[in-house]
């Protein structure tokens, strides 16, 4: 049996792939992160995920197993966000995963989702009126960390869903983004989302936002390794915006620096900028931390719940037919 330091590792399936993060003992030793392309949207028919869909789920599951344990991960979770809530097929698809990866799929439910999104960004309390905003291919996550009482908003749609509901092609037209644009501000209204004046600070988390960051920094020129505190500035990101409605000008950039989210990033950007005009907020702040994290937090702190597995590292462990190692779930 070795003596070390605990690994643990969150694997999480959300609609534009499969990610891991690795962390040494607490979440706030993150040791590695790394994420596997799949638009989960592409395998949906009918509202059920595909066969070829789940061949590709297991793979890539199976690759971030395959790498937890090369570098030693004692205990994993395997998570499913918005991506898998809402599929007519999730037994179907769990009991594949549970039976070809061992791992058991824990999903997270969008309330709960918010809730890891504030635990990974706790220090946010620190800024000025803030507010968590999580952009999902089935759901919008909203936490506000503003006043003693903090709340949990949840939009029961996303990109994916907006997407298809009003765009044709790859990327949004002008007239496609205001039918976006007047259908959210109908059901921010509906549901009395706050306007102008309560939060001064956004702090916007998940990989879309990672993704529109990179376009700003691009735009900006801006050289990302230079930037420990990752701001977006309101005004740059407004132009940006109308940037990229130009048809001549976005596509290298977008393709540059974001070609997995190709078809989602335009819809992102309109939702976003619908957002940051009725918070009128002052400052934008793109995390690094989102949902792994804060899961990782919550599960450690034993404040959520979740089946874990558990790699053997015993001698005798061999790797099967499909390079996976034989290990005890639990």
């Amino acid at each position: 049996m070795r003596v070390h330091d605990m690994k643990y590792s969150v694997i999480s399936i959300s609609s534009s792939g499969v990610s891991s993060a690795v962390f040494l003992d607490n979440p706030d030793q993150l040791i590695l992160r790394e994420r596997q392309t799949m638009s989960v949207r592409n395998y949906i028919d009918d509202g059920k995920l595909s066969s070829r869909g789940i061949e590709r789920l297991v793979e890539l599951i199976l690759e971030a197993k395959s790498r937890c344990y090369s570098v030693g991960v004692d205990l994993a979770w395997l998570i499913a966000t918005d991506s898998l809530r809402s599929i007519k097929n999730l037994s179907r698809v769990r009991n594949e995963v549970k039976a070809r990866t061992g791992m058991e799929i824990n999903l997270i439910e969008a309330e709960t989702e918010a809730l890891c999104d504030a635990a990974a960004n706790r220090s946010a309390r620190e800024y000025d009126s803030p507010v968590i905003i999580d952009l999902g291919g089935s759901s919008i996550e909203l936490f506000d960390f503003n006043g003693k009482e903090e709340s949990v908003i949840c939009l029961d749609f996303g990109l994916d869903d907006l997407t298809r509901k009003f765009v044709k092609r790859i990327y949004p037209t002008k007239k496609e983004a205001d039918e976006i644009k007047n259908y959210l501000k109908k059901k921010l209204k509906a549901m009395d989302i706050p306007k102008a004046g309560k939060y001064k600070t956004a702090v916007l988390s998940g990989s879309i936002t990672q993704s529109i960051y990179d376009v700003y920094c691009d735009y900006e020129d801006i050289p990302i390794v230079d930037k420990a505190d990752k701001v977006m500035e309101p005004e740059g990101f407004r132009k940006l915006s109308k940037h990229l409605f130009d048809g001549s000008k976005r596509s290298m950039i977008v393709i540059k620096n974001a070609p997995d989210k190709l078809h989602t990033i335009g819809t992102a950007m309109v939702v976003l900028r619908t957002l940051l005009k009725r918070f009128q907020v002052s400052c934008v702040k793109v995390s690094d931390y989102g949902v792994k994290e804060g899961y990782m937090r919550l599960i450690l702190e034993d404040s959520v719940s979740g089946e874990s597995y558990r790699f053997s590292y015993d001698d005798n462990a061999q790797k099967d037919k499909d390079g996976e190692v034989s290990s005890d779930g639990q």
